[in-house]
């Protein structure tokens, strides 16, 4: 019988198989490569994506009411023996002993170990502290404060602390002017409806915001149609101000240190103290202000004291001849790096409560020759007049100063 196959399609056949069998295999081979070749789940995309990212070692608390270094830093898992290490440090042991309410610490902590830590002490002050591996270092960074130069008048209708308020004067800058006149005019006799004043003043101000008004460079103050002009001029280490021929306007040293409401214990040589609950001497006048009132110094002198004194708290004494010194007492802060010489008026603390006190208010005391006299009584002598060899460089800062008093408008320095 005849093979009746067809050699053709055989090979067709064949070679189809072959193609199918290669495409099959490939397809396996495929599967088998897929399946070892594993595809990260959800969660570890997102962990490894995290892992990428790099992880912010700082850590922030805003202080509250009662909070301790000790207490934040067991928070973030550092030792008690961290904190006392911290605090040997004299910057850190100043500012972070007592902290303030609704200021910021923040710490830079790898593996429990504290690399560096920031605390604000104010608005223009950042305390920085770093290891150094044996021992701690702090720094008080400040902030960078722009000035200027604003004028202000008013006409006085009925008294200057109304004229002062509608002018916009901030009571620093009301204590200031008073002060430069007090020798002068008598404000709670003489002043008259019609009187006017004027000042040429610093106004600082931090990020293109005000922050606080400075001093005042001059004045003019009208009084029974009488003008008295005053210019502020620095003598080596004396600050004052001076009539435009050269004559110490003011009394060397300043009456009153800060700006107060009323004076809630004069000085006694026999006074019942509120604290002891005994008949005891009263050696200075407690001036009753609200707590953080700035406290200017009487004169230009030497800081011979900052710290604790007992009953007087947190205490300064400046050192302004070899015969008179003053202290200021119960403060609730020093002025951040408080200079070993202060000048008339400059901020050396703020009022508090510190100490044996029984409300805010300012302890000032008077000390001649070692023993205290009443601040209220006591005559500061006229401070002295420009001299010959200074009488060039006064002239050309009287000159710069008046032409700015005319201006109306502030300008930048």
């Amino acid at each position: 019988m005849k093979n009746s196959t067809n050699p053709k399609r055989t090979l067709r056949y064949t070679t189809l198989m072959l193609c199918l069998f290669i495409s099959l295999t490939l397809l396996v081979t495929a599967l088998i490569h897929m399946s070892n070749t594993q595809t990260p789940t959800l969660s570890e995309h997102k962990s490894q994506t995290h892992a990428k990212l790099e992880p912010n070692p700082w850590l922030t608390h805003i202080i509250q009411p009662g909070d301790t270094l000790g207490e934040i830093l067991s928070q973030w898992q550092l030792s008690f023996g961290e904190t006392l290490s911290l605090l040997k440090q004299p910057l850190a042991k100043q500012y972070l002993i007592n902290l303030k309410p609704g200021q910021k610490l923040e710490a830079h902590i790898t593996k429990n170990t504290l690399l560096e830590l920031k605390y604000t002490i104010n608005t223009t002050d950042t305390l920085i502290i770093k290891n150094g591996h044996e021992t701690y270092h702090a720094t008080v960074i400040k902030n960078p404060l722009t000035s200027r130069l604003l004028t202000s008048s008013a006409t006085i209708n009925s008294n200057l602390s109304s004229a002062a308020t509608k002018a916009h004067l901030s009571p620093g800058l009301y204590k200031q002017l008073t002060d430069i006149f007090a020798g002068t005019v008598n404000f709670k006799t003489a002043i008259q409806p019609g009187d006017h004043f004027r000042i040429l003043y610093k106004e600082y101000y931090l990020n293109n915001k005000k922050h606080h008004s400075g001093e005042i460079l001059a004045a003019e103050l009208t009084n029974k149609n009488h003008t008295y002009t005053a210019i502020r001029f620095t003598t080596g280490t004396q600050t004052g101000y001076y009539t435009p021929t050269g004559n110490a306007i003011q009394p060397k040293y300043l009456k009153y240190p800060v700006h107060y409401t009323r004076i809630s214990s004069p000085f006694s040589l026999h006074r019942m103290d509120p604290v002891r609950h005994k008949i005891a001497p009263h050696l200075g006048t407690d001036l009753a202000t609200p707590t953080g009132t700035p406290i200017h110094s009487i004169g230009d002198g030497t800081v011979i004291f900052e710290g604790w004194s007992r009953g007087f708290g947190k205490t300064i004494i400046v050192r302004y001849n070899k015969h008179m010194k003053a202290l200021y007492a119960h403060m609730s802060r020093f002025t951040s790096s408080l200079p070993h010489h202060v000048h008339k008026g400059e901020i050396i603390g703020y009022v508090g409560q510190t100490g044996w006190a029984t409300g805010p208010h300012l302890h000032l005391g008077i000390y001649i020759d070692g023993k205290a006299v009443d601040p209220m009584t006591f005559s500061p002598p006229t401070g002295n007049p420009i001299t010959k060899n200074q009488m060039t460089a006064f002239t050309a800062t009287k000159n710069k100063l008046l032409d700015k008093l005319k201006q109306t408008t502030g300008q930048t320095t």
